[in-house]
């Protein structure tokens, strides 16, 4: 969430970022990724995120996440992949899940990015 608020305060104070940077356009993949997991958690404040990797010119974003379950309990970290052309969640379809896990091959941590701050 805080890059979020490192997008909004930029922005507002009139320091356009420059969204030419593959840093720069990892944050707003990050944060659709986000929005996208959140919206089906069923506890969205419990929602972990670790091992993102981004690869901002083709569009893929890679990482695990861990939430609450329906009975209170953390779910376990599970893989996730989105793609401009869709996405895939290891536990709910390991078999596409594991049919796309090459596009992450050029994905990088985020800080690794060009044009990082």
């Amino acid at each position: 969430m805080k890059w979020g608020f490192i997008m909004c305060a930029l922005l507002a104070t009139g320091c356009e970022p420059d969204m030419t940077t593959p840093w720069a356009r990892s944050v707003i993949l990050r944060e659709a990724v986000k929005k996208t997991i959140l919206s089906a958690a069923n506890d969205p404040e419990s929602v972990e995120f670790r091992n993102w990797r981004f690869d901002p010119d083709r569009g893929v974003s890679c990482g695990e996440f861990n939430g609450r379950n329906g009975f209170g309990g953390k779910a376990g970290f599970t893989g996730f992949i989105f793609t401009t052309s869709g996405y895939a969640l290891e536990q709910e379809d390991s078999a596409k899940y594991l049919s796309m896990l090459p596009t992450c091959g050029t994905a990088l941590p985020q800080g690794q990015l060009s044009g990082a701050p």
